[in-house]
């Protein structure tokens, strides 16, 4: 499952074929002229479809409900058969309501995008480069990725492991790779490894895509890493190396199951879970075998189907960072 503009913005959504068909259309009967417009109706006469020629190189892009209302606009770059979408995209539900919005920045792939349920609470919040975040209608987070080039990042091989800190004075004053968050009545395993959010006491930007190298006794070994929007991989780009006493510590973000082996893990379950789902449906009208005779099949394939997806899901929920406020947690050192 991978995430981007294409496949979980409005673009892709129905409208990619037809924006293509009605530019070249619109480039023919208005012989690039601004200002032209083309129009087609439902049956009741309700607009269904309407492309603006706002210059000899932009469509602004239309749909409508049946009921006339606003179901999606969009803005669109055309370069002889190629288009591209810039702006704002906006998505509406029959009732008017917005459900989701794309905005598009300038570098290619870069993007923000929120989808939200009919009772207005935010469904998805994409953010490319960034988190992938999704929200139950009651406003828990229940799935978080941290996303480039339309995949969770991950650390190139050469920073794993403490490879890179080798040869530094750094790796010199390491105790141990594990610690423990502890609050006095719970202890949480903190291990290294992992990449994590934190804040700093006084400092309101966090320090984010660091990962856990080890612990001294008073200290946390981080290396910082950033979005690398140079390359094709969604690999991380190393900063630096430095070490945080745990006193400057305000609060940390962390989840030892967030790995990217538990992404694909997750992404692989609850991927054969809803395939089991629809097998059933797909093999019946090709093979021409009258559903009733499959229901045995469909049954033996249902049971099984719905528990892996939802142990996939699982999977994903165990994966959000929780917040850990030092104020309550303390950083312990324990042979682990």
């Amino acid at each position: 499952m991978r995430y981007s503009v294409l496949n979980k913005g409005l673009y892709s959504q129905g409208l990619k074929g037809q924006l293509l068909f009605i530019c070249l259309l619109v480039q023919l009967c208005c012989n690039s002229q601004t200002n032209k417009v083309l129009r087609s109706n439902y049956l009741g006469g309700n607009p269904k479809v309407i492309a603006k020629w706002m210059s000899k190189d932009t469509v602004q892009f239309l749909r409508f409900h049946r009921n006339g209302q606003i179901k999606d606009s969009l803005w669109i770059q055309k370069k002889g058969l190629k288009e591209k979408p810039f702006g704002t995209e906006r998505r509406y539900y029959k009732n008017g309501k917005l459900k989701a919005v794309v905005h598009f920045a300038t570098i290619p792939g870069h993007f923000t995008f929120h989808q939200y349920y009919k009772n207005g609470r935010l469904y998805k919040d994409f953010k490319n480069p960034g988190l992938f975040s999704f929200y139950s209608k009651d406003g828990a987070l229940f799935k978080q990725f941290n996303m480039n080039k339309n995949d969770q990042v991950k650390l190139p091989r050469k920073y794993r492991k403490q490879q890179h800190l080798k040869s530094s004075g750094l790796i010199k004053d390491l105790q141990q790779s594990n610690a423990l968050l502890s609050n006095g009545t719970q202890e949480r395993r903190f291990k290294s490894g992992r990449l994590i959010t934190m804040f700093l006491k006084g400092d309101t930007n966090g320090l984010t895509l660091c990962n856990v190298e080890g612990f001294t006794k008073e200290a946390i070994l981080l290396s910082k890493f950033d979005y690398d929007t140079t390359r094709s991989k969604h690999t991380l780009r190393y900063d630096s190396s430095f070490a945080i006493s745990f006193s400057t510590i305000d609060s940390i973000y962390y989840s030892k199951k967030n790995t990217h082996l538990r992404y694909n893990s997750a992404k692989w379950v609850s991927g054969l879970g809803l395939e089991l789902f629809l097998i059933p449906l797909i093999i019946a009208p090709i093979v021409g075998i009258p559903a009733v005779l499959l229901e045995p099949a469909i049954i033996a394939i249902y049971g099984p189907g719905l528990p892996v997806f939802f142990i996939g899901n699982g999977m994903y929920k165990k994966m959000v960072p929780k917040k850990y406020d030092m104020k309550t947690y303390k950083i312990l050192l324990k042979n682990l």
